[in-house]
């Protein structure tokens, strides 16, 4: 007599033989779609750095600052930047160029703490802006090698301290970055690796490893100063 279907055994070796597969496969897959928002978030900050350029373009050859008064409504670069960039600024969208796709954390507008990206406001022990941001073109000597904008840090509401997400700003000579998480970019991609746009519009990734409590490598202290001579 001729046997019709699968016994219990050899569907209990196809669904071992699934599981296997699955478990091989499914890694391959999530690291797969991890450097796919990487590469998108690469895309996002480079599209940024140039919306800079065209904003400097318009403003006496002024880069965007992080953030201005305007009629007595503070209005933050991304809303600066808004008609420059490819989607606008502030739309809550997943798909907005404000955006890196491997942040969780919403995107909404006036909430600098909830910023993908955090523009270079470095400054001097007497609070003058030595960064990227407020500079003029014409003054930073080395572009191709003065970071503009990193993956930065934003968390869902307004965190007290630390509040300005929507910038890098500490005080020359004085950072830690092994110790501080906010003084450097964001590590959330594959590789422990966070994007950067500097001041020519160009981008690229950086690693940023932590181990015993510690962060190593990222950008040095030189790449934030827009307008040292070294």
């Amino acid at each position: 007599m001729r046997r019709v279907g699968f016994t219990l055994i050899e569907l209990l070796v196809v669904i071992a033989i699934i599981a296997v597969l699955a478990a091989i496969l499914f890694p391959v897959f999530a690291r797969a779609k991890a450097a796919a928002q990487k590469t998108t978030c690469l895309s996002n900050i480079r599209q940024v750095g140039l919306a800079n350029q065209l904003y400097a373009g318009d403003s006496d050859d002024t880069y965007v600052g992080d953030e201005i008064l305007d009629g007595g409504e503070t209005r933050y670069w991304g809303d600066l930047l808004d008609k420059y960039v490819r989607g606008g600024a502030f739309e809550g969208r997943g798909e907005a160029t404000e955006t890196c796709p491997s942040e969780r954390v919403a995107f909404y507008d006036y909430k600098p703490w909830t910023y993908s990206f955090a523009v270079n406001d470095v400054r001097e022990p007497d609070g003058d802006h030595v960064g990227a941001a407020w500079s003029k073109a014409s003054e930073i000597v080395k572009p191709s090698s003065v970071v503009f904008a990193v993956d930065g840090w934003p968390v869902s509401s307004d965190p007290g301290s630390n509040h300005d997400r929507e910038e890098v700003s500490w005080i020359l000579g004085s950072r830690n970055s092994a110790t501080n998480p906010l003084a450097d970019g964001n590590p959330r991609h594959v590789g422990n690796s966070f994007n950067i746009v500097f001041c020519d519009g160009h981008a690229s990734s950086r690693v940023r490893n932590m181990q015993s409590g510690k962060f190593s490598g990222g950008t040095l202290d030189k790449e934030w100063a827009a307008r040292a001579d070294d």
